[in-house]
């Protein structure tokens, strides 16, 4: 039986609910955590009777993102460089979360509360469904530290291209209802109501045979793929954070960050202009 240190994984309904369960972190992603996504997401796949994967997050928080106190332990672009691009979890045909996401064979439906910001905004729009409590916030601030997303799945959902551009270029948050306007989620729900209308959404993807909704992804997932959607492969994410590493604004992030805490760095983060 697999050990969990970062998520749950339990069953219900028939379907495998992987939780986020970093807490003290707002549930942010670091490497154990995304390798146990994978592991829980590969579980799911390999039992019998599971129609769909539900994530959320612990304590009413779907996750804060990727977790800076990993993220940002290195002295030089060139440290940096090396740790993304020489992950030895990055095999040949390594996937990564993402790709678990979009290639599983199951629909994944996230249930978003709380925080879903940055790389957790991105997971939670790669998912087949997304369902947002009405306290939900999304957004990608990371950008202002140079960051870019490791997947560019906005265009392929259902979110506008200046919409997009928005969200992108400012690293502003957006309310569960803006996010549910501009194509973000599928629909956004009272708090309260939130796992109900989840469950709810598993009893309905419970009417259609199994083959059915498995063929009805990939199906869908080709059209995307034509449209030019890049599937995660373990390449693109690896690129793109390569290339955002170079950036004066997460140099500047890190040394704040060295220096002064990582409060401090997400403050200037968040109120100092970027050149």
């Amino acid at each position: 039986m697999t050990e969990y240190e970062c998520v749950r994984y339990e069953v219900e309904n028939d379907a495998a609910i992987i939780t986020f369960d970093r807490p003290e972190s707002l549930n942010a992603f670091n490497t154990r955590l995304l390798q146990e996504l994978e592991l829980g997401i590969d579980r799911a796949e390999r039992t019998d009777g599971i129609r769909a994967i539900i994530l959320r997050g612990a304590d009413g928080v779907f996750s804060a993102g990727n977790d800076f106190t990993e993220s940002f332990d290195f002295e030089s672009t060139a440290e940096r460089l090396e740790a993304f691009t020489g992950d030895p979890h990055r095999r040949p045909g390594y996937i990564g979360h993402y790709g678990a996401v979009f290639q599983s064979p199951l629909p994944v439906i996230a249930a978003v509360e709380g925080y879903a910001l940055a790389a957790a905004c991105n997971l939670s729009c790669l998912c087949d469904i997304t369902i947002a409590a009405a306290d939900a916030e999304f957004g990608f601030p990371d950008v202002r530290m140079g960051s870019l997303p490791g997947i560019l799945v906005h265009p392929y959902i259902g979110v506008g291209i200046k919409q997009a551009k928005e969200l992108l270029f400012s690293g502003a948050h957006v309310s569960a209802d803006e996010a549910e306007r501009i194509g973000l989620v599928n629909r956004t729900v009272p708090a309260d109501e939130l796992w109900d209308r989840v469950m709810e959404q598993v009893d309905q993807i419970k009417l259609t045979p199994s083959t059915t909704v498995t063929l009805s992804k990939y199906m869908l997932n080709d059209a995307m793929q034509h449209l030019g959607y890049q599937a995660p492969d373990g390449r693109l994410d690896r690129y793109l954070w390569g290339f955002s590493a170079n950036t004066t604004a997460k140099e500047e992030f890190g040394r704040i960050k060295r220096e002064s805490g990582l409060k401090a760095a997400i403050e200037w983060m968040n109120t100092a202009e970027k050149q």
